[in-house]
């Protein structure tokens, strides 16, 4: 069984949480006071507009950008006007589902934000709303029993499933989670009788308040590290905060007193640094933000995040030469397979992914390549689906995306590039503006001019343009002064009358 360790850091203005698995980091958790994280949070929203083409509805949830809500996750009761279920054919079961009149514009809804805003992009919500506890997840109004896929063995599946039967009220439904394993009766009773409660207040909350109006939020950061991240399989639990020690103690008291040995308070003056220092993981941070991963043969991966999707290639670098080509490249294609499973729950990237392996021709390698990734990605608790290879040797796949990556969330638009991550070459932009002054020269005889630049674009454009500058100017008696402007971008020039001091340069552009 690997070895699972939970690292949890208090700061002044952010938490964070590490897991690590053999000391690797492998997934990171944080909470900001200037990011606040929506997903679990249900609202009651007002209708503000039903796009029929895209079989979508948009509501005021009270964000600064309204909320998409697909048809097919509308449920089978909504609220009306006056805060009362009102019953509707569910579009995901129901045949005839096209001939339903879609929702109406003002019509209120009780909905779960299952997916953050992204980009221009508002929350994406659902009216199935499903409220998580330690052991089950409780679903209002499906009346329903489910369990974790990750529980694999048929005896103690159908036993927790009866267990769960025999408990559960008429009218919900309950899905049994991985954490459940072995659980008894009284574990199952505790659970669902503190997630009905929070039910009954929820649906007491949404008829009393006016949309748009945040009716339930999910738990912080602290309560999902007990709820969802501590288990049976985490080692240890290490954190710097008294306060939360306390807590997370407390907690588990009441419904776990095993699990308190495993909760160590970290002491920063007497261990000689931070506790992010400590267990190397600020320098593992840093590497969420490189395009390129290096894989232990030689070889690497190049990560290149999109609007649309996200493209992964897989490269041989130097690997070893000693090896045939063809197992070489399955070496290098499998463990690119394990280390692009690694990176993408450790950046949190989802949506869309296409991986480019290194081309194999045997059906068999592909077969295996393909394995290898689904093995890897079995630890990671985000839904994927994966498909083959194809014959150009790209595997398309998806992530479940409930946020932005952290690399977004850490990260903001390069000012210079506008995140593309490249700029115009000096050559470039020298011959841009002598370009720009060619169109201008007709109009700028017997005046002056100055051209501002980053002060290493005016060196270069001192030596490569002076012929140029000293030929136009002479030409048209036109006074050139070239001065370096640290504020202005590398790629950039700026020219401004000097009898007027303004900005001429849209003036003459093409």
């Amino acid at each position: 069984m690997i070895e699972t360790k939970i690292i949890f850091n208090v700061g002044s203005k952010e938490t964070r949480i590490a897991v690590l698995e053999e000391d690797r980091l492998v997934e990171l958790y944080f909470e900001r006071q200037d990011l606040a994280r929506n997903v679990g949070d249900i609202y009651k929203g007002v209708v503000t507009s039903v796009a029929r083409s895209l079989r979508a509805a948009f509501l005021n949830i009270g964000h600064s950008r309204n909320a998409f809500l697909p048809l097919s996750d509308v449920r089978q009761e909504v609220l009306d006007d006056n805060g009362n279920l009102l019953s509707l054919p569910s579009k995901r079961n129901d045949k005839n589902a096209q001939s339903v009149p879609p929702l109406q514009a003002g019509q209120e809804l009780l909905v779960q934000v299952v997916r953050e805003p992204l980009g221009k992009k508002g929350a994406r919500i659902t009216s199935y709303l499903s409220i998580p506890g330690r052991y089950l997840v409780l679903m209002p109004n499906v009346d329903h029993i489910g369990v974790s896929r990750r529980i694999q063995d048929r005896k103690e599946r159908a036993r927790l499933r009866k267990i769960v039967e025999e408990i559960k009220p008429p009218g919900v439904g309950m899905v049994i989670r991985t954490e459940a394993l072995s659980k008894n009766e009284g574990d199952f009773k505790r659970d669902a009788q503190s997630l009905l409660k929070i039910w009954e207040r929820i649906q007491k909350d949404a008829s009393q308040r006016k949309a748009p109006a945040l009716i339930h939020k999910d738990v912080g950061l602290l309560g999902r590290l007990i709820r969802d991240l501590f288990t049976s399989n985490v080692k240890e639990l290490v954190i710097d905060s008294k306060e939360s020690f306390k807590k997370i103690q407390s907690y588990l008291k009441a419904v776990a007193p095993r699990f308190r040995s495993k909760v160590k308070l970290y002491d920063e003056s007497t261990s000689g640094g931070s506790l992010f220092d400590t267990y190397q993981i600020e320098s593992q941070i840093g590497k969420i933000f490189h395009r390129k991963a290096p894989l232990p043969s030689g070889g690497y991966i190049l990560i290149e995040p999109t609007e649309a999707l996200v493209a992964i290639d897989v490269n041989s670098g130097r690997s070893s030469k000693e090896l045939e080509h063809g197992k070489m490249v399955l070496q290098t294609n499998l463990e690119a397979a394990k280390e692009i499973a690694a990176q993408l729950r450790l950046r949190d990237t989802g949506g869309l992914i296409v991986i480019d392996f290194i081309d194999m021709v045997s059906l068999s390698d592909r077969r295996r390549v393909v394995s290898e990734l689904r093995e890897a990605f079995k630890r990671d608790k985000a839904r994927t689906k994966i498909l083959r290879v194809s014959d150009l040797g790209l595997l398309e796949m998806t992530r479940q995306r409930r946020s932005q990556s952290h690399s977004h969330s850490f990260s903001s638009i390069c000012s210079a590039c506008e995140g593309s991550g490249r700029v115009l070459s000096n050559s470039t932009v020298a011959m841009q503006l002598e370009r720009w002054l060619k169109r201008a020269e007709g109009s700028l005889k017997g005046k002056e001019i100055q051209i501002r630049t980053h002060p290493e674009m005016a060196d270069y454009l001192s030596q490569e343009l002076l012929e140029f500058l000293s030929k136009i100017s002479r030409k048209n008696k036109l006074g050139i002064d070239l001065k370096g402007d640290p504020y202005v971008r590398m790629d950039e020039f700026h020219v401004f009358s000097l009898e007027t001091n303004q900005e001429i340069t849209s003036k003459y552009n093409s």
